[in-house]
């Protein structure tokens, strides 16, 4: 996104792959919706604003990325089109939605004490908007997004279903996991010191993958019959 230069190309960027507000017909009864989302701060308590968007210019990847308008007036101008969208699509489809941005707090990890810190990050992972949009549209039956970097069970809500399978970095698998306790390289398992553990001993970590690298694949898969 970083490299896209206009702005009405983070909404209409003209790829035939873009499924972005572009509805895909799967079968007489069902459609995929495609919408990228954006982030609003909302799933962070009493999140000041201006401080989020300080520490945004600090450290996350977005602040390459120039657009008009707040995250906050962005997120509601997303929200506002994909409202408009759905009325546009007769109540006897059902959809499957596909997002990357996080629609509901159900899917937001709050730390205790020791790692806190790490809640901030959660100001950029969705929107409360977004959610509350899906929840006037009973016909949205499926709702698939990650952004998590942290795979849950799948959960009703609102009559729909949400499914969380993110594939992630290959740190933060679960046969990275498995690699690193089963051989006792670690007496607990830490992502962010995996990636120093798995180049130590890259050989063998190639070697545990090629066994189990297609049940990583299943694991991060969401299928859904229509």
């Amino acid at each position: 996104m970083a490299d896209i230069q206009k702005q009405q190309n983070f909404e209409d960027f003209n790829d035939p792959h873009f499924l972005n507000f572009k509805t895909k017909e799967l079968s007489e009864n069902t459609l995929l919706l495609g919408v990228n989302g954006w982030y609003d701060y909302s799933f962070v308590p009493f999140a000041d604003e201006k401080e989020y968007r300080r520490k945004k210019q600090v450290y996350w990847y977005d602040r390459f990325i120039e657009r008009q308008g707040s995250d906050s007036e962005i997120t509601t101008a997303i929200c506002d089109r994909l409202k408009e969208t759905l009325q546009n699509i007769p109540p006897t489809k059902n959809v499957i939605l596909s997002t990357h941005f996080v629609p509901k707090k159900a899917f937001i990890i709050e730390h205790g004490e020791k790692y806190a810190r790490w809640n901030q990050l959660n100001a950029f992972l969705g929107s409360k908007e977004l959610g509350a949009v899906l929840d006037e549209f009973p016909n949205v039956k499926e709702v698939v997004f990650g952004h998590t970097h942290h795979r849950f069970f799948e959960q009703e809500l609102q009559c729909t279903r949400y499914h969380c399978r993110p594939f992630g970095y290959y740190y933060e698998w679960l046969l990275t996991r498995s690699f690193i306790l089963s051989n006792h390289l670690a007496d607990t398992f830490n992502p962010l010191k995996a990636r120093t553990l798995v180049k130590q001993y890259g050989q063998a970590f190639e070697e545990y993958k090629k066994y189990y690298f297609l049940n990583e694949l299943e694991e991060g898969m969401v299928l859904l019959e229509y």
